[in-house]
């Protein structure tokens, strides 16, 4: 429902001046727990060296909040810490990212008040909420899955939890401008050296920037997703859509001699029939069998078992068989994705 003229002001907004402007560069900020890995040798020394400071944002790992903010705006972000432990529970280490945009965006009329030092406004920026949005969803997905892939191979699955969450402004006077935030949980844990982390993080750089961005999406939305099914059924898509690519980019003329023996007197007769077999491979259990042969070397026999095994189980859930969730093999799902990404 929209709130009416009378229904703002009652909330203590008040019309804008005329002839006044707001200016404000927009920015917002993501606060993770990390599970899956303990940062214990890290102080405020370390920081920087699992840092990273890009054109359109930055982040940072770090056993404390403040020192982590401290570092990536030069303030805190909480003005008691324990406080802020004590009630959203120590889960460190944590994760921040800032995000911000560049261009000043300007507002001359609507409504607007003064609360604890900051300044409010009430629905004035509405493209500057959709274009920190946009910048959040091109990014986010894409860095947490190739930083949860990464950091999952030193130790147990590595998970980011979302804590905190903020769309805030600073405007041309230095004042902060309006603040939301998003609640959620954690959980636990394997110390590794900054050293094996920082490599995991500058690969995680590397690899985000190369996952196709609906399988990253899908894939975000599953490791967020609570619902046993959705979570499920958001997995398999992502995984299948991967096949799929994957098996598209082979060139299997490069590496025909090294899966296939046949007599030289019909050499090019049988290297044209198997090229033309892996041409024909429409299944998807035929072309994650193709990819792991040729594309994944992670990939064992057991974890082809594992694959025909959740395959099976989203047949059953296409042809309107009940099954349990608790039955359904969402751990064996979410570890072959890791893999295979």
């Amino acid at each position: 429902m929209v709130l009416t003229e009378h229904g703002i002001k009652r909330m203590g907004f008040k019309e804008i001046p005329e002839g006044m402007r707001i200016e404000a560069i927009f920015n917002s900020v993501f606060i993770y727990s990390v599970e899956g890995i303990r940062l214990d040798e890290l102080g405020p020394e370390f920081c920087s060296d699992l840092s990273y400071e890009g054109e359109d944002y930055s982040f940072s790992f770090g056993n404390s909040i403040n020192e982590i903010f401290r570092g990536l705006l030069n303030e805190d972000f909480i003005e008691d810490e324990a406080a802020w432990q004590e009630k959203n529970g120590d889960n460190a280490p944590y994760f921040v990212i800032h995000f911000k945009i560049k261009e000043p965006f300007i507002c001359s009329s609507g409504y607007w008040q003064r609360m604890e030092g900051n300044l409010l406004t009430y629905n004035c920026f509405p493209e500057a909420k959709q274009a920190i949005k946009d910048l959040e969803n091109k990014i986010i997905p894409s860095l947490i899955l190739s930083l949860t892939v990464q950091l999952s191979e030193i130790g147990k699955a590595a998970r980011f939890n979302l804590i905190d969450h903020g769309v805030y402004a600073k405007t041309n006077e230095n004042e902060t401008l309006v603040d939301i935030h998003v609640k959620s949980t954690a959980r636990g844990c394997v110390s590794r050296s900054i050293s094996e982390i920082k490599n995991k993080v500058a690969e995680a750089l590397k690899q985000y920037s190369r996952f196709e961005p609906k399988v990253a999406t899908l894939l975000y939305s599953a490791l967020t997703e609570k619902d046993k099914l959705r979570k499920f059924l958001s997995l398999y898509q992502s995984l299948e859509i991967h096949i799929h690519k994957t098996f598209a980019q082979i060139n299997f003329k490069k590496h025909v001699d090294d899966v296939s023996s046949y007599p030289e007197r019909l050499n090019e007769t049988s290297r044209e029939f198997f090229i033309q077999r892996h041409a024909d491979s429409k299944t998807l259990t035929q072309r994650f069998i193709w990819c792991a042969m040729l594309q994944w070397d992670k990939i064992k026999d057991l974890d082809v078992k594992k694959f025909k095994e959740i395959k099976k189980s989203r047949d059953r859930l296409s042809h309107g068989e009940q099954i349990s969730e608790s039955s359904l093999p969402i751990n064996d799902l979410e570890n072959l994705l890791f893999k295979v990404l």
